[in-house]
């Protein structure tokens, strides 16, 4: 989906930049300019790993981290998107599902998911969630209920 789309965003703004071109119609060139803006804003926040150390868990985006300390971690488990997720703001697919959504079991989380079926939940102190996914994620969930279950 991500190819799909990309080359589907290449041709729009090659699109756009050429009318801008060809007519000197600045709405075009701002239209083109707001489209590779979010873009670049999707891609850079795009999930590449999850590392888990002894007192966080860094999700490593294209461009950045989001760190998590294990301290503020109060609930963790698998989770399944169902029939009520609503996208806030975010990708739905285009270099992962990643922004804010809603649903009805959890309500309110950022998500930083690229294959659902290795996805999980995080609950904060705050009553923050996040929803994450990486390859080894039982073992990743283990460690953090092990940790949090003895008080590390």
């Amino acid at each position: 989906m991500t190819v799909i789309v990309a080359v589907a965003i290449i041709c729009g703004e090659y699109f756009l930049i050429e009318s801008f071109l060809c007519f000197g119609n600045w709405f075009l060139l701002s239209v083109a300019l707001i489209i590779l803006f979010i873009i670049l804003y999707f891609v850079h926040k795009s999930p590449v790993s999850v590392e888990y150390n002894e007192s966080q868990l860094i999700i490593n985006m294209l461009a950045g981290q989001k760190v998590i300390n294990l301290n503020d971690i109060c609930e963790s488990g698998i989770f399944k998107p169902d029939r009520t997720e609503l996208r806030l703001w975010g990708s739905g697919g285009f270099c992962g599902f990643t922004g804010y959504f809603r649903n009805t079991k959890i309500g309110k989380y950022e998500s930083f998911v690229g294959d659902y079926n290795q996805a999980f939940y995080l609950k904060t102190k705050d009553n923050k969630y996040f929803v994450l996914s990486c390859e080894g994620r039982d073992a990743l969930l283990m460690k953090i209920k092990t940790r949090n279950k003895n008080g590390v």
